[in-house]
């Protein structure tokens, strides 16, 4: 439901940072995404349509119907992409992506999911509601995140002790902050077939000093989302935060740092 225990909360910062987040990510994580022979896509945890804008001023043709729990998340994506809704491209719906019988209209032949499973209690009952929607043969196309790769050099145990508490606190509330390395095991209880994983990765280093900086300031604003309710949950302090980002402004300015994540790309047939 809405009101769950949710890491990032619904405000209207976090609403903009998930667009913004969405705009930074894009010259990388749609690498083989490819929509071109599809007609009508299930696009599950939609949130604020950040991803669905993208998807379809990629595919000209597309249409895609966006699913989400949050009334606040959905009614933004409509504010937003209210051209593409009076246009037939686009619905949105408010649901729990588990039980998706709410959901309206036939003719979906793909899926896509990205950055959301971390966030459900139960990813897997996701994928089995997902899989009904849509015929057999069709492609699954899933990005999501793998938190325990995350590494700044110069090293930082503030950083680390935030993101441990950030990871844990996420398990903590039934969330899965590692869940792509699980993908494939979910896909193929689920029922799924043909399933390929590719671990992805941004380095950035001496040899990219914009991106690197670029990187450094997005996922700061990660860690800024989470401020509130861990500092509510008595996991961190105030001080930590400010040494969080006076290192991470460090690391910034620092002619040598080194910037290393990874996630993984996961794509099968229904």
């Amino acid at each position: 439901m809405e009101d769950r225990d949710y890491l990032h909360g619904y405000s209207h910062d976090e609403q903009m940072r998930l667009i913004e987040q969405a705009r930074v990510l894009e010259p990388y994580i749609y690498e083989g995404i490819d929509f071109s022979k599809n007609k009508k896509i299930l696009e599950v945890g939609c949130g604020v349509g950040a991803q669905t804008e993208i998807l379809l001023n990629k595919f000209p043709h597309l249409k895609i119907h966006g699913v989400d729990v949050s009334q606040a998340q959905i009614a933004l994506a409509k504010e937003r992409l209210n051209a593409f809704i009076e246009d037939g491209r686009l619905e949105l719906t408010c649901a729990d992506a588990t039980d998706l019988s709410s959901v309206e209209g036939e003719g979906f032949d793909a899926i896509y999911i990205c950055w959301f499973l971390e966030h459900v209690y139960e990813p897997i009952k996701v994928l089995e509601a997902v899989k009904k929607r849509v015929g057999v043969g069709c492609p699954i196309y899933i990005t999501e995140v793998n938190n325990s790769s995350l590494f700044i050099d110069p090293y930082s145990p503030h950083i680390l002790e935030y993101w441990n508490q950030f990871n844990d606190y996420q398990w903590t509330i039934q969330g899965h902050p590692f869940v792509g390395l699980q993908l494939a095991n979910m896909l193929k209880s689920s029922g799924y077939t043909d399933i390929v994983t590719k671990p992805r990765y941004f380095l950035f280093d001496a040899r990219n000093p914009e991106e690197r900086t670029h990187f450094l300031k997005y996922f700061f604003g990660i860690f800024k989302s989470a401020n509130d309710n861990l500092v509510r949950k008595g996991r961190i302090h105030h001080e930590l935060i400010q040494l969080v980002e006076k290192d991470f402004d460090a690391a910034a300015a620092n002619p040598n740092s080194v910037f290393y994540y990874s996630y993984i790309h996961t794509t099968a047939l229904t």
